[in-house]
Formats: structure tokens, sequence, C-alpha cells
């Protein structure tokens, strides 16, 4: 969350994490301020006393005919929100620290910080439990509390947003991998934004990319210092730039229908999804109230920060109406018009909020590495085993999301002839070709998966002789995904701890509890290497230990030790020695960027010229090269 959105952001969801639960505005300002705010006392106030004294003659503030600063009412205590000062009405603010290391006590920026989680659906919005009857809302005044509640889930996929990116360039084509990007850094947008903005974007590195070329083709002129062809080169020049300016005109509007397209493409593959509504209920009440109320009523929102927000009530058109419709641009109408073109609105409101469907593009990857799992496993003996399952994982997650078919009876299940649109198509024509078609073929290569049991692939719901569709299969999800976990287990401790630890963590997982001896007999390995190695891994929370007791009292002389491995623990394990490794792997470079920062300055003012020309500075240069 720092990396992308700041140390502001960051403490405001730390004091979201750290609180647990829901937590009102007003509670997270209190908490946010009770851990960033300075400690006051009286040799603080005398500080700061002196300190107008001094700085009278030069200060803004109005003073006293004793020297001291004049005070308005409400600063005449010195104890305000997110500042402090002394009797006089000097204002400090009082936080330990900057806001750029995340040391904020104003209302200000807390509030901006939890508006940006909320953008993100990284903050679930809830009315709070004595507002949800509408009767006593009617009654009572227009006062709405809220409740905010972190999703942790939500924000642990912010490391994964370059892997969406780059899959939608790969699955689609760069614009669509444009818009996807332009999605997840504003959070949620409407068409026309999304639209609009990667446009701008792209225009713009276009532009970018040709003043670089133009500059290396000057420089390489200069370089060549040949005056009569450099003569004849500027008039190309010339007439090149300006072909490049009607060039670049046809090409605005290129990629303005080129955006459009991919948009329209991901939103019917279920990779962008129209947002929910932050507060549904408000919003139906909200209306409700509309209609009970005069058209030209106007009725404040406040919420407990303090802001108002006065909103006319007059019916307003779904469509949107004769106003909107005035002052929309030229380029909105032109955008619009083209998603009219395609279908798009007679499928998708108008003027929906959109944001990328992450829960897509991970099922996408999920069934891209469970393809390369299975065709690791059983490639050599099934042909195109692979695909077939990503096909088949790609379906099930579009009928989920795009089909919304959740029905229990109906989840996970599919016939060969709803995965073959899915299949890559060189697997597609080669069974095509084969005799039969595709469908049988690949009938036949789903009842072969459905022999393998280690581990276990596809189901065989249906039998497929004699269908009409050619069966109806399952894959066994969970077993695959345990399988595939229980590799990145072993490998973590075959990493960390060697082959010997590996190989008795495998032992134990097939064989269940064991005593050391037993563990040292079948692993063929000594004992006393054995009992080290165990004690190694019960420290580093990798096994487990059960003690048990021969008689009611308690002996270690004649207690049994067994051994074994706890699947839910060992994950847990491995996945907080990741978190630890990418918390120091981000402390680290943000301790190397703070010591690199001199230089990093250096090289952006040096404009690529080498000014490191003394040897220890070049030793020091090269030293945070290496730490960076």
């Amino acid at each position: 969350i720092r990396d992308y959105f700041g140390p502001t952001v960051q403490t405001v969801a730390d004091g979201l994490q750290r609180r647990g639960g829901a937590s009102t505005l007003t509670e997270i300002i209190a908490y946010v301020r009770t851990h960033c705010q300075r400690i006051w006392n009286e040799e603080r106030e005398r500080l700061v006393t002196s300190l107008v004294h001094k700085e009278r003659t030069s200060s803004a503030i109005p003073f006293s005919r004793n020297g001291s600063a004049k005070s308005n009412g409400n600063n005449s205590s010195g104890k305000h929100s997110g500042g402090g000062g002394s009797e006089s009405g000097y204002k400090i603010h009082r936080a330990k620290g900057p806001e750029q290391a995340g040391y904020v006590v104003e209302a200000a920026p807390i509030r901006a910080a939890l508006l940006t989680l909320v953008q993100h659906s990284m903050v679930k919005v809830e009315k709070a439990p004595d507002q949800t009857n509408k009767q006593k809302r009617k009654r009572s005044s227009s006062m709405i509390t809220f409740q905010y509640t972190f999703l942790p889930d939500r924000a642990r996929l912010l490391s994964r947003y370059t892997r969406y990116v780059e899959y939608a360039r790969k699955a689609l084509d760069e614009y669509a991998a444009a818009v996807v990007e332009e999605l997840l850094t504003d959070g949620r947008m409407t068409a026309f934004g999304a639209i609009h903005n990667t446009v701008e974007f792209i225009v713009k590195a276009h532009e970018s990319e040709e003043d670089e070329e133009e500059e290396e083709e000057e420089k390489a002129a200069e370089v060549k210092g040949q005056e009569k062809e450099g003569g004849k080169d500027d008039n190309a020049s010339a007439n090149d730039d300006n072909n490049v300016e009607t060039s670049s005109k046809i090409d605005v509007g290129k990629i303005r229908r080129a955006v459009v397209e991919s948009f329209v493409r991901l939103a019917q593959n279920g990779f962008v999804e129209l947002a929910p509504p932050l507060l549904p209920e408000v919003q139906e009440e909200e209306n409700e109230l509309q209609d009970e109320a005069s058209p030209k009523k106007q009725k404040t929102i406040k919420d407990e920060a303090g802001s108002e927000q006065q909103q006319q009530e007059q019916p307003c058109k779904a469509t949107g109406g004769s106003n909107a419709e005035k002052q929309s641009s030229p380029q909105e109408i032109e955008i619009l018009s083209q998603l009219d073109s395609l279908g798009f609105h007679k499928r998708f409101p108008k003027n929906g909020v959109w944001r990328v469907n992450v829960r897509m593009f991970h099922d996408h990857l999920r069934a891209f590495c469970i393809g390369r799992l299975v065709a690791e496993r059983f490639g050599h003996k099934v042909h195109s085993a692979g695909s077939i399952v990503s096909a088949a994982l790609k379906f099930t997650a579009h009928s989920e999301h795009v089909l919304n078919n959740d029905t229990i009876e109906d989840m996970g299940l599919f016939t060969p002839e709803d995965i073959v649109p899915y299949l890559p198509g060189t697997v597609r024509e080669m069974f095509e070709k084969k005799q039969g078609g595709a469908v049988l073929n690949l009938s036949r290569a789903l009842v072969q998966l459905t022999e393998f049991s280690w581990p276990t692939v596809v189901m065989e719901v249906e039998e497929a002789e004699g269908h009409a569709r050619g069966g109806k299969f399952e894959l066994a999800t969970r077993q695959l995904v345990a399988h595939l976990r229980g590799r990145i287990r072993h490998q973590m401790v075959l990493d960390a701890h060697g082959e010997v630890a590996a190989r008795i963590c495998s032992i134990l997982e097939e064989q269940g509890y064991q005593e050391s001896d037993a563990i040292a007999d079948s692993a063929m390995i000594p004992a006393k290497d054995v009992r080290e190695v165990l004690h190694r891994l019960y420290r580093e929370k990798c096994i487990t230990l059960l003690n048990l007791q021969q008689s009611k009292q308690y002996n270690v002389h004649n207690a049994v030790y067994l051994w074994g491995v706890d699947m839910v623990r060992t994950a847990q394990t491995v996945s907080d020695n990741i978190c630890t490794a990418l918390i120091n792997i981000r402390l680290r470079r943000q301790h190397e960027m703070d010591l690199g920062k001199d230089y990093i300055d250096r090289a952006k003012e040096a404009e690529g010229t080498d000014e490191n020309v003394h040897e220890l500075d070049q030793v020091n240069y090269g030293k945070f090269k290496q730490g960076l």
C-alpha cells in the first residue's frame, strides 16, 4: 500500500487493520492521532511562546501590545484538531514527524486516504447499526454514520497488478493492457473515463517515442557533420514532421477505435466488471425519499466529519437528460457512439462504473499454472493434457463471471463441446484433423485423464461412451491445488533446511506421526542427525510434536514423543516466510534509496553525463548500486 498510494494511506490502512472490525471516521482519526501525535507538555508550550516573541517582527500574525499574538475564537485554547499551539494562538503541526513518513494528525488527509482505499475496493462501507431502521432515519435528522472495514485479501492483490496487465497483453492486445492498467491505477471509472484516459496515455507515449527518435537522428547528423546532406535532411525532416502531424491525427482516431473495441472485449470476456454501489441500501432509501419529496426541495446530507452536500431532488432519467447531452464534449459523444455501434449499451448500462475483475484474472492465472502442472506430470501420456485442463478452467471461470451460472448442480461441470472454443488454435486444429472430429478426440483424452490418481485430474460424472455430447466431466481442482501447494512446501523446506529435512517432511506427510527412531529408519539417516534436523524443523514451525504420557503423572522418561506434519501450519509458515522476505526486501530498498538520494538527484540533474570524477565518489556510487 505504501508503494502504490504513499505513507499517509499506509498509516490509515494500518490503523484500520490494527483496530479490527468496523470503525467510524471519528474513531479512525482518533486512533491515528493517538499514534502519530506528538506529546505536548509545558516545556513545548514555553518553546513555542518564545518562538512567537522571536519571530513577531517577520511573522504575519497580528500581535497585541504586550507582544503576544492575538487569538481568535477557535484557536484560543491551543488544542484544536490536527494542530497545537501555545495560549497565544500560534498554530503548529503536532505530528511526530513529516507527512512524507506517514505522520498525519489533520482530518483532511486521513479522510482523503480513506476515500482512496474505498475507491480501490480495499475498504467496505456500511451504515452504522443504529441507522439501519428506515423509520428511525426519517424521524431523526439527516446525519448518517458510516462504518469502514479493511479488506486485507483485496489489498494483498496489489503485488499481482503487474501480472494482470501482462496477462491482458498476452490474452488480448496492447490496448487492453493499457485499459486494465488505467483501471487498476484509478480503482473504478466510467467507460468514457477509462477509454479517454487510456487514449491520452497512448498518444503521449507515441509522442515521447517520436521525440526521442528525432533527438537521436539530430545527434547522429551532428556527429557526421555533413553540412550539405544535413541541409537536405532538414528539408526532409520538415516534410516528415508535416506527415507525422497529419498521420498523428489519423492515428488518434484509430487508437480511440481500437481502445473502444478492446474495452468491449474486456467487458464481454469478464475481465472488467460493473463496480457494485458503495451503499445500495442508502441509495434505495434516498430514491424513496426523493419520490415522496417535492421536486424543488433540497436535502442536506451530513457525515460525521461535518461536510455537507446539497442535492436538488429532481427526477432524473437513467439515460441522462438534455443538460447532460449539452455538457458532453465531442470526444465523449464520439466514444459513446462507437460503444453504441458495437452494441455495448444494449448489454451494459450507459452510466455504469467499472473496475477490474481480479477474480477473473486470478482464475485465468490459476488455469495457466495448473495446466503447466498437468502437462509436466502427464503430458507424455496424454497429448496436450495441460491445454485441455487450462481450457476447462477458463470455461468454468467464464460461466461463473460472465454467464453468471452459479447453480450448485452445474458448477464446475463441462462437456468436451463446451471447452473446444477455449483451446489454443494449434491444439484445436490438431483435434479437428483427427478421425472423428474435435469432440470425440477430446472426449477420449478426458477419459484417459480420469485414469490418473496422483494427483487426480478429471472425474467422469456422466459416462462418455454413448453420451450425446461426449460425456460430462469435472476437474479435481482441490486435489490439483493441494498437490501444487505440496510441491511448493517441499521446495521451500529443501531450499531452507536441506535435502534431509525435505525427505523427513515427505515421510511424515505420507506415514503420519512417528518417533525419531522410526523416522531415522525410513529416511536411512543416523538417529543423531535425525534428532537435530527434527528439532530445527520444530523451531522453524515446519513440523509439530505430540507428547503422550503413559501415566497420569507427567514424567519425561516415560513419555512418548511423536513427530508429525500439520499441513495448515506448514502452509501458514511458508506464507509468513514469504511475507517476511517481501518486507525485508522493501525495507532494504527503501534504506538504500534514502542513502543514495544524493546520487539519484545528481544523476537527474547531470543529464546523462558522468560526474563521478573522484575515485572515492566512484567507490561510494558503486556500493550504492550494489546495495540497491
